[in-house]
């Protein structure tokens, strides 16, 4: 297959992928849908009886959740923000 030929092949396959993805590619969610899948970042330590004794905020690294291969983003995240002083501890789990 020529270049030219290749090329139109691959507008076009370009062209089916958008317009099969159109309105879901470019949804925005709605305010409730952010608000419902809000997590606090607060952490409350109970003692056994159930009596607050201390409030840690938890900042979440796992950010490549789900993409194929290791990128270490999530580990190296971690690492970084113990080494500038703005996590006073951090966990790394499979």
């Amino acid at each position: 297959m020529r270049a030219a030929g290749r090329a139109r092949l691959a507008a076009f396959a370009l062209w089916a992928l958008l317009a099969l993805l159109g309105p879901r590619a470019h949804a925005v969610p709605t305010f409730d849908e952010v608000r419902g899948a809000h997590r606090p970042s607060d952490l409350v330590l109970l003692d056994r009886h159930g009596v607050p004794l201390h409030t840690l905020s938890v900042q979440r690294f796992d950010r490549d959740v789900g993409k194929h291969g290791d990128t270490a983003h999530g580990e190296t995240g971690v690492l970084e923000a113990l080494a500038s002083g703005a996590a006073e501890a951090g966990g790394v789990s499979e």
